[in-house]
């Protein structure tokens, strides 16, 4: 109750009047022409309250995705069972009836459970996180959509079963399916079912699912950008890998394909790669590539032609980089291993800032050179035991270019030291009268 307003409340509470209505109605119903007429008007209450859901529904916070496709079942149902009761079926319009207000209750049962226990399931997951237990691993946003997707899933699959059974055509609709899955069936030299072909693919999905989210389990969290040196093996790249390739396996031999068989197939692929998959198995091979060689591990600070970031995820086909800016640029691992990049921190953070400047040809360097010492001194970033150089870069005209270079222990303040150096500069210079050009 708690979960609904007032107004969506009531139209439950009509939901379900007009369903032991129908229910007492369809129980005493029999040939005699008053009985008949006052299922008659049953049926015509349900198609004005059908009617009238169907334009409340975008007012209503129970999800229309859901209600939608049954509001229209439950009009043509009821619709049918008056033509029916008209012609004299009246065991069928009982059982259309009936079938119809099921229905209707039970997804708008199902659509409020799911909103229930999504909204149980989210606070266990903050209350976890706040503590530091497993869901803390887990992002509420992406565990909310895949909760709901999954929970749908299960809600059509449990009314339909339902719906099926009221019809009284449960028992037929299966014997079709199952004959449509055994038969069997030929291509070419090579025979199979669609159950085998449906097995393929659900172990598919599974071992897919799977890989991607295997890290939660050992602890994996996301890579986020801050001064914090971190790397992380990539051991749990290796373990997708082995995922992926089991299921690939396995679904193989679910799809019941003889292995005197399976080098057609193999020939069909090895087509497709000539054809137009060279990239997919070059992405492929080269992160199996990254796995054993390593130059890099989750966590390092990398360079690559225009970007720079924080490696996030080493992938079986792709890797994901998150830049200073706070985007995610996802790199095929074949360009990692094709191009050349600069791992900042393979071994330490340290590296070594640049900054460059004009003074006038007449200015004392070495007044310079012990004001950029002192200042640098100052800066927690700075590396201590390894003192500042300033070097004469060029000289043009009157104008001499100084090149300073210092050692900071952290790739990732780099700019920030940079600002705070260029400030305290700024003013150091100013009191001992040097221009800068």
């Amino acid at each position: 109750r708690a979960q609904l307003k007032a107004k969506e409340f009531r139209y439950w509470l009509v939901v379900v009047g007009l369903y032991l209505l129908i229910v007492l109605a369809s129980a005493a119903v029999h040939d005699a022409l008053f009985m008949r007429l006052l299922l008659i008007a049953v049926n015509g209450g349900s198609l004005y309250l059908g009617a009238h859901l169907a334009r409340q529904l975008k007012k209503v916070k129970i999800s229309g995705k859901f209600v939608r496709p049954v509001l229209i079942i439950y009009q043509l149902l009821n619709a049918f069972a008056i033509v029916l009761n008209i012609f004299g079926r009246i065991s069928l319009a009982k059982i259309f009836s009936l079938a119809a207000i099921i229905g209707l209750t039970q997804i708008v049962g199902l659509a409020v459970f799911i909103q229930v226990f999504s909204d149980a399931l989210e606070l266990q997951i903050k209350v976890s996180a706040c503590n530091g237990g497993f869901f803390s691993r887990i992002s509420i946003n992406k565990m909310r959509v895949s909760f709901r997707r999954a929970m749908s899933v299960v809600s059509v699959i449990l009314w339909l079963l339902v719906f099926l059974i009221n019809l009284s055509i449960a028992g037929g609709v299966f014997e079709f399916i199952h004959q449509l899955l055994v038969k069997p069936r030929r291509f070419g030299s090579v025979g199979f079912t669609l159950g085998n072909v449906l097995f393929f693919a659900v172990i598919l999905y599974i071992s897919n699912v799977v890989q991607k989210h295997i890290g939660i389990v050992f602890g994996e969290r996301s890579v986020s950008f801050n001064d914090h040196v971190e790397h992380k093996g990539s051991k749990l790249t290796l373990l997708r890998l082995l995922i992926a390739v089991a299921g690939i396996l396995l679904a193989v031999t679910a799809s019941g394909i003889p292995l005197d068989k399976l080098t057609v197939v193999l020939g069909a692929l090895s087509v497709g790669i000539g054809l137009g998959m060279q990239n997919i198995v070059n992405n492929f091979v080269s992160g199996i590539i990254l796995i054993f060689e390593k130059p890099f591990q989750i966590g390092d600070f990398i360079e690559l032609i225009d970007k720079k970031g924080k490696i996030q995820d080493i992938g079986i086909r792709s890797s994901k980089m998150l830049t200073q800016q706070g985007a995610q640029v996802i790199i095929p691992n074949a360009d990692l291993i094709t191009n050349r990049f600069t791992n900042w921190t393979v071994n330490t953070a340290y590296v070594q800032s640049e900054l460059l400047f004009k003074v006038p040809l007449a200015t004392d360097i070495a007044a310079v050179n012990k004001i950029i010492g002192e200042e640098t001194e100052q800066l927690d970033a700075v590396v201590k035991n390894m003192p500042p150089h300033v070097l004469i870069n060029s000289v043009a005209g009157d104008v001499a270019e100084l090149k300073v270079l210092v050692w900071i222990s952290n790739v990732y303040a780099e700019a920030e030291f940079k600002s705070q150096l260029f400030q305290r500069l700024i003013g150091r210079f100013a009191q001992a009268e040097f221009k800068l050009k």
